[in-house]
């Protein structure tokens, strides 16, 4: 590889044809040029679980690939697929994700300086300036390690539906942000970029069938070294999925499934009642006693032994700045969905409509009650607005 290797973006591929992976192919072979190489690392990859029809058609997606890409391959960025089966009956996105990124550290171990990994997915187009951008982002933010890639689905497939849960994931995170708590992030698996060093020392990516980006990315959240990377796009497929038990293609699938249903979401009820305890650190951090009304938040806080986790993080901090960050890394993000799942016995879920028109209330945004819109606004807020460790 030349010593100029900048960036290896990985893609897996199970159960994909040519016609899908083939555009995303051909946009990083269009890429904006900066100084720098990429190489392209594509894993086929099958189960010794799946049919033979599976692994055969794997197989002849493996040589289609390995001809287009010799074909695709220039001085400024190469493509490489491989073939593999794994055994593990656990096996799955995140197994197939480690391969590459794991592959791709290791040549920049061999280059003998630091890099960027991407993610993408064999149905994630990328914008012409994707590469340029993910670079200057980390060149421009030494601090941080580990990067969230702004995405919007593709529409032309399923084009309620996958409006509807892009719409969850959305108000989701901006509740979050509402909250102010520091781990509101997306986490995409198509849609993530780590420096190729900070990504073996947080001990490199899981092998989970799904799920694994949440896990994976919400290690830097605990550091404060996750950023956003809003000055290009990924453009996720809006087609249905059975290939991982939830996700886009199974949200999507699921709606069609449902019919009219709406799609549910978290009640804003649940992060209403959360406030006031994030309100009240300051006092907490100066031994003052924690007022919370609700019922349903103060046995949640019991259930964990809230008090005395609070008394050991102050015992163990010297200002009130270590003491908020070590509460959010104990109240993380895999805490807050704990409590959100815990409290659906009082707030139930609602819909997505419902749960917007408390957002945009609570943003001061205009609420035209139209999904489309809704989700052209939401995007828009944010793309521009940034959070964390960004530019």
């Amino acid at each position: 590889l030349p010593q100029n290797l900048s960036v290896v973006v990985t893609i897996p591929c199970y159960r994909e044809s040519l016609a899908v992976i083939h555009p995303v192919l051909e946009a990083l072979a269009c890429q904006e040029t900066f100084s720098g190489f990429s190489l392209v690392l594509i894993l086929v990859n099958t189960h010794d679980h799946d049919s033979g029809g599976v692994r055969e058609a794997s197989l002849e997606l493996f040589r289609q690939l390995v001809r287009l890409c010799g074909d695709l391959t220039s001085k400024e960025i190469e493509f490489r697929p491989f073939f593999k089966t794994f055994e593990d009956k656990k096996s799955g996105v995140g197994h197939a994700r480690k391969f590459l990124m794991d592959m791709a550290f290791h040549a920049f171990l061999r280059a003998g300086h630091d890099g960027v990994i991407t993610c993408l997915d064999a149905d994630t187009l990328p914008d012409r300036n994707y590469l340029k951008e993910v670079i200057r982002f980390f060149d421009q933010n030494d601090k941080v390690e580990a990067a969230s890639v702004y995405f919007e689905h593709v529409l032309d497939q399923n084009r309620a539906e996958i409006i509807q849960y892009e719409l969850h994931l959305r108000y989701f995170i901006n509740m979050q942000r509402w909250l102010g708590l520091p781990f509101a992030y997306q986490t995409i698996g198509s849609a993530m970029a780590v420096k190729a060093y900070a990504y073996a020392k947080e001990g490199g990516m899981n092998k989970r069938q799904a799920g694994e980006d949440f896990y994976f990315l919400h290690k830097f959240t605990k550091n404060g070294t996750l950023g956003e990377i809003n000055m290009t796009v990924v453009r996720p497929s809006g087609r249905i999925s059975d290939r991982v038990p939830f996700g886009t293609g199974k949200a999507v699938s699921d709606l069609i499934d449902n019919g009219t249903a709406e799609l549910c979401t978290y009640n804003p009820k649940s992060f209403l009642v959360l406030r006031p305890l994030l309100l009240q650190l300051h006092d907490l951090y100066n031994c003052k006693e924690l007022v919370i009304r609700d019922s349903g938040v103060r046995e949640y806080l019991s259930s964990l032994n809230f008090l005395q986790k609070i008394e050991e993080t102050r015992l163990h901090t010297s200002s009130f700045l270590n003491f908020q960050k070590r509460f959010y890394t104990w109240f993380n993000a895999f805490a807050l969905m704990k409590y959100l799942h815990n409290m659906r016995s009082i707030y139930p879920d609602i819909s997505i409509s419902e749960g917007l028109s408390f957002l945009f209330a609570a943003l001061h945004l205009k609420h035209l009650d139209n999904q489309l819109d809704d989700l052209l606004a939401l995007r828009m807020r944010d793309r521009v607005s940034g959070y964390g460790a960004t530019e």
